[in-house]
This record gives C-alpha cells, structure tokens and sequence, in this order.
C-alpha cells in the first residue's frame, strides 16, 4: 500500500500490514466511508474484532485526553507519522510530518506520540473524512 520499503523499516512493514488489517475489515463489513468512524469506535471494533489490538483484552488505551465513547482506532497507523524514516547508524526511527508538539523522541530512537490524540478523536475523524479517503485509497487499494 505504502512507498517505503517495508523490506528495510518494520515502521513500513507494521503500517502496510495495519491498513491491510483496516481494509480486510471495510470490506467483509462492506462499510461506506461515512459509516467507517463509527465502526472503528474502540468499544465496537473491541467487541467485533477483539484481536484487532492487543490492548482490547485489558481495556487500556493508547492515547489519554479522550472521552470513551469517542477513541476512534482507525488511525492507530497516524497518517502524520512518518514511517519512513528508518536510520540505524543514528538512532533515529520514526517521526511526526506535521511536527506535532506532542511527540518526542525516546531514548531508544523512536518517535512517541501516545501524547498526541486528535486523530483518534471520533469528532476530528468525521470532520476530515478527506483524510480517510486518501489512506484507504492509496494505489487504488480499495
């Protein structure tokens, strides 16, 4: 789905293989692009598909600063992070295209943005479906 090299980068290889998990569940729910955000609701997608993610068997959460009843886990891949960047030599794997201030780098290299939660708000989904559209429709995907 994605141009990075997921031969090279696990970032690349954990995001193509999640929007093919995302895909695979749009179709056998046969979903319209408006019925998708609330599909993905954290306590829908839970209850529906609990191997989704491995957090839904203890019901935490990624990201904090949400009311429940609007985590939306569509975008558990974020469309701003930069899956790309993959640098052994410096340590650097990972990092935010908008450059969010809510992001930082730990120790061991890698962006962290579980501060960072606007993308899994069900009210931001539904009010840039635009971003939907252009992450599932990616090389004529789906």
């Amino acid at each position: 789905m994605s141009n990075t090299n997921s031969e090279k980068n696990p970032l690349a290889k954990w995001f193509d293989s999640y929007y093919e998990k995302v895909k695979a569940i749009i179709v056998a729910e046969n979903l319209t692009i408006h019925q998708i955000p609330d599909f993905f609701l954290y306590d829908n997608l839970s209850k529906k598909y609990p191997d989704f993610c491995p957090l839904y068997k203890s019901g935490e959460f990624c990201h904090s600063g949400i009311e429940r009843k609007k985590i939306c886990c569509l975008f558990c891949g974020c469309p701003f992070y930069d899956y790309s960047i993959w640098d052994d030599k410096r340590k650097i794997f990972g990092g935010c295209s908008i450059n969010s201030k809510f992001g930082f780098r730990l120790e061991n290299g890698f962006w962290d943005c579980t501060n960072c939660n606007f993308v899994h708000n069900l009210d931001w989904i539904k009010s840039n479906r635009k971003v939907i559209e252009e992450l599932l429709t990616k090389n004529g995907d789906l």
